[in-house]
């Protein structure tokens, strides 16, 4: 029984932490646009150097790829792409996600529909949460999407650890109740026997 409510204890708390790591991303997000916008003007043209000419092209996308790397420094992302709408990765703060195509994901089409999402992606060496953002331009017009990669593990560790910690606080908490349950029915069984 015990076993069960820890599960249940676990799985709740991994839900307020998908939650919470989904505010956090739109956060970023958000953070990152406002940066985007003063540091190039308008989203429009960020992304019109982005989808430009080659030689503009390569120097937008190291420009934009560096200002989002400076953006995540220090904070437990690890990478966040800018996709155009045809789910095109155009700049990403790791360069080996550029020119890779998201077009048949779903979350992708989601927040290029103008809702933001985000979804848990085990992988092989961790877990992440994947959150898009769809990214407005002044009429709000969606002309982009934001894809923020937040590292899980950590958290997933935080939560084991605690879940573990009340485990035994519980465990020890009937054990001491037990011993203290047999020590009165000892002592009534022997007041009844005299």
């Amino acid at each position: 029984m015990m076993a069960v409510l820890m599960l249940f204890l676990r799985h709740l708390s991994i839900e307020d932490m998908i939650h919470l790591g989904e505010s956090q991303n739109k956060i970023v997000g958000q953070a990152v646009e406002n940066h985007l916008r003063s540091q190039f003007g308008t989203l429009q043209n960020v992304f019109a150097r982005l989808d430009g000419k080659p030689p503009e092209r390569e120097m937008a996308a190291t420009a934009v790829s560096n200002s989002l790397s400076q953006q995540i420094a220090g904070l437990p992302v690890l990478r966040i792409s800018i996709l155009n709408l045809e789910g095109r990765v155009i700049a990403s703060s790791t360069t080996e996600k550029n020119g890779r195509s998201r077009a048949e994901d779903a979350a992708f089409k989601i927040a290029r529909d103008g809702n933001s999402n985000s979804r848990r992606r085990p992988s092989s060496a961790s877990e992440t949460l994947s959150s898009f953002v769809p990214l407005r331009e002044s009429t709000g017009r969606v002309i982009g999407v934001l894809e923020i990669d937040s590292d899980l593990a950590p958290v997933l560790a935080n939560i084991d650890k605690h879940v573990t910690h009340v485990f035994i606080a519980l465990l020890t908490a009937l054990v001491l109740l037990y011993v203290i349950l047999f020590q009165v029915v000892r002592r009534a069984d022997k007041v009844i026997r005299q």
